[in-house]
């Protein structure tokens, strides 16, 4: 009987709300997109979570997983490891872990990318070469990995002893090149390899099997050729070898923090230095695979969940406020409501069910527009995110549409529902003529959310301004050089046809020189490190006649690279054509490499040593290489003519009217008809490159401040409907005020005095909420305070001034005629 009436009772409430919908659905349509809006944004930045940091990863029990690195013994065994502090290992480690590690950790398989062992793979396609983004493993690597075939088999144990030369295409590879042919599995594929000094060799490979589409291992690069390597290929690799990476699977009852304490004593398979500092002694270090994985987006994803989190409570608040407004215009009806014998209780439940509809139709027109931004979230997000192209519609996005509803319902419902029924009865009834007027418990619920509206607005834009003005910091940045219009493209002169430099010279001056005469472009170069992308060989260069030597990027580059990027010297001169092989060394070098070895003494004239010595003949402006927030490393130019290097990459300058995509076919011919064999790698921009650094940074500041100018806008909707009740419920006190020649300004001051106090104390708190938060915020910002007293006063005015004329415009609805009018008809 009890549960027959409370559902009669919820059907009541069900028909009473949509009753309610029907007569105001402007405001209940508005209030339902409002949460929409909310809903959606962080339904699209949950899917971006879900996929990347909550997500697990394609394999077996991937928690089990993780990554073994050498790093330094200063390093905690409780911080999480970054690029600076990540070592690969070499064929002496790998090894010492294969016997040490099954007892203490686990069983351990090694990967090593094949650029960095046999030389990187080729396959030809037609009238083009391309290079595979290949690498080889361990027998054991897919079967520690809890990876099954989706086509054929994977590697095994077995595999170990058999001498058959075998690889495994990744599901990507087997669409692109072999139009997903089941057939490809036990047939035989011909690729090409080998590194400088040896021949570049066809191979034949049998393939055994194709992985799943969902498999992935290096992000944001897929790897797309897998290649069996056997232990003892390993072991009878030189010593000297590195770049290896080593997997294991933790056995049971491990826990991460154990496994980091025991890999940290297992022994590196080679005798230390006695001289060795302890902090700087080499020690394996483990990282879970996730962390691997997810790297260093990590802090720039939880920044952008806690603003879309904040975002969803600015609007719930909204809507809960202009509930509450209703709920005041519907003070007779709860009082007689409650004259009729309804308990608190049930006018509280009442009042949910209609915060709980909206909520409904909010969290589903929000899913529907998360949904629908998903395949944009995937073309605006930055490459440096990990699995971007997981993002999809699943039940985990559906449910969390489900969850929404239920915040919401609370955060909205809460506030009308409880701060809107007390009322007396009697009272309301003996008033009903009049105009209702709110309950204290009312007017301290209005006055507490919208200074909490204005307290996360002005924390929300605090942190965007000072996120912002990072952003523009960044891109003042002077680079040093001119990269507007400039392509550029790898190559790898690897095969044995260019071990001699002669060859290699000829080879390179033929396609510059081809290069050059190409309609559109209007000068080429080659060097052997391209901004952003390739920073080029660090060694010690020695000053003659001091014994002290400083680390350089040594770019090896022609004459017309300064012409390229448009570089003009300091001091001296560049590089001419006339600096070729047999003439005298010579090198330029960056205004930082000048001042850190020679002071304020003239550089040029002075000789300095590396591979040979070396006059110096120019001093150049530092250049930006690896990313404008890092300070330029100092660096020295070599003439390329007189130090030929195999690894080189092709700038040309584009004209403007041509661009350099109209240019690119025409690039890719030359380089195919000098040598078909030879891969034309990475076609891209200098300004694609640059803009590239910033995409991750220029991505969540925009997410913030797009989040941060939403949150300003709803407290200003919560500003408007909250002054317009209160003038409404004074209307009698301000039609006197104004029959006794109260201007519009005081009328406006007394109306919104208490609404704008709230304004105040919220204002304050969200000033203090981004004080306290900007330790953890000081992380994304570039050459900004993160406690900047002109950010803090300047948002704090900018609240102020929009929450004065949002107040302003309620008021001026009310001329002093008509207030005399209602004070009349009153």
């Amino acid at each position: 009987m009890n549960r027959r009436e409370s559902m009669d009772e919820l059907r009541q409430d069900v028909r009473l709300a949509f009753r309610l919908f029907r007569r105001s659905p402007l405001f209940f349509a508005a209030a339902a997109l409002t949460l929409a809006v909310g809903i959606g944004a962080n339904g699209a930045v949950f899917s971006i979570l879900q996929s990347t940091l909550l997500q697990p990863l394609p394999y077996r029990n991937p928690a089990e997983l993780a990554m073994i690195w050498l790093t330094t013994a200063s390093q905690s065994p409780s911080s999480r490891m970054s690029l600076r502090t990540r070592h690969a290992l070499g064929v002496t480690e790998v090894l010492s872990l294969r016997r040490a590690a099954p007892n203490r950790l686990g069983e351990v398989a090694a990967l090593i990318p094949e650029d960095s062992y046999d030389g990187p793979l080729d396959t030809t396609l037609g009238d083009r070469t391309e290079r595979l983004n290949g690498a080889a493993v361990t027998p054991n690597f897919f079967e520690l990995l809890g990876v099954r075939a989706a086509q054929g088999r994977l590697f095994g144990n077995a595999d170990d002893a058999s001498a058959a030369p075998l690889i495994v295409l990744s599901d990507a590879l087997w669409h692109r090149d072999f139009g997903g042919d089941p057939t490809i599995v036990g047939r035989t594929i011909t690729l090409t390899s080998g590194r400088g000094g040896r021949p570049r060799v066809s191979s034949t490979f049998t393939v055994a099997g194709i992985l799943p589409g969902g498999f992935r291992f290096t992000y944001p690069d897929e790897i797309e050729a897998w290649v069996l390597t056997r232990w003892s290929d390993i072991a009878v690799h030189s010593p000297n070898a590195i770049g290896y990476m080593a997997v294991t699977r933790l056995r049971p009852g491990v826990t991460i923090a154990q496994a980091r304490l025991r890999a940290a004593d297992l022994p590196l398979g080679f005798e230390r230095r006695m001289d060795e500092p302890p902090q700087d002694r080499s020690v394996f270090g483990l990282e879970p695979m996730h962390d691997w994985v997810v790297g260093e987006i990590r802090p720039s994803l939880q920044l952008l969940g806690a603003v879309a989190a904040l975002l969803l409570l600015v609007t719930c608040v909204t809507v809960s406020n202009g509930l509450l407004a209703r709920v005041s215009e519907r003070q007779q009806e709860l009082a007689v409501r409650a004259a009729l014998g309804a308990g608190r209780s049930r006018l509280v439940r009442q009042l949910f069910t209609e915060g709980a509809l909206l909520s409904i139709g909010g969290a589903v027109v929000g899913t529907v527009l998360a949904i629908a931004l998903q395949p944009v979230l995937r073309t605006l997000l930055p490459a440096s995110v990990p699995r971007v192209g997981e993002i999809s519609v699943n039940a985990y996005v559906i449910a969390f549409g489900a969850a929404m509803a239920a915040v919401t319902t609370t955060l909205a419902a809460v506030a009308p529902a409880w701060g809107g029924t007390r009322v007396d009865a009697a009272a309301m009834l003996i008033r009903s003529g009049s105009a209702a007027s709110p309950g204290r418990s009312a007017v301290r619920w209005r006055h507490g959310l919208v200074a909490a509206q204005a307290a996360i607005a002005t924390a929300l834009l605090v942190s965007a301004s000072l996120l912002l003005t990072s952003l523009q910091h960044i891109g003042r940045v002077p680079l040093g050089f001119d990269g507007d219009n400039v392509l550029t493209v790898d190559l790898l002169l690897l095969d044995a046809k260019y071990v001699q430099t002669s060859a290699m010279s000829r080879f390179q001056e033929d396609m510059l020189a081809r290069v050059r005469a190409l309609p559109g472009v209007a000068e080429a170069a080659m060097t052997s490190a391209v901004p952003f992308r390739r920073v080029g060989c660090c060694f010690a260069i020695f000053r003659s006649g001091v014994q002290t030597h400083e680390l350089a990027n040594s770019r090896f580059v022609d004459a017309a690279y300064f012409k390229v990027f448009r570089i003009s010297p300091v001091r001296g001169r560049v590089i001419r054509d006339s600096d070729r092989d047999g003439a005298r060394p010579i090198v330029v070098i960056s205004e930082s490499y000048a001042r850190f070895v020679f002071g304020a003494e003239d550089p040029i004239g002075q000789t300095i040593e590396g591979s040979r010595p070396m006059e110096v003949v120019g001093v150049v402006p530092d250049m930006h290489y690896v990313g404008r927030e890092k300070d330029p490393a100092p660096a020295i130019y070599i003439p390329r003519a007189q130090e030929p290097r195999p690894v080189v990459s092709l700038v040309a300058r584009t004209t403007a009217s041509v661009g350099a995509a109209a240019v690119v076919p025409a690039i890719r011919r030359v380089i195919h008809d000098l040598d078909p064999a030879l891969p034309a790698m990475n076609f891209t921009t200098i300004d694609q490159l640059v803009d590239t650094s910033v995409a991750n940074r220029r991505f969540y500041t925009v997410a913030t401040v797009a989040f941060a100018t939403i949150a300003l806008l709803l407290t200003i909707v919560g500003l408007v409907v909250v002054v317009a009740r209160v003038v409404a419920e004074r209307r009698r006190e301000l039609a006197i005020r104004a029959a006794l020649g109260a201007t519009m300004n005081i009328l406006a001051r007394v109306a919104a005095r208490d609404t704008m106090i709230a304004v105040g104390v919220g204002v304050v708190t969200g000033l203090a909420g981004a004080f306290a938060g900007s330790v953890a915020l000081a992380q994304f910002l570039f050459h900004v305070t993160p406690r900047s007293p002109a950010t803090y006063s300047g948002v704090a005015a900018l609240v102020l001034s929009v929450a004065i004329l949002s107040a302003w415009g309620p008021v001026r609805r009310f001329n002093r005629e008509s207030l005399a009018l209602m004070l009349k008809a009153d």
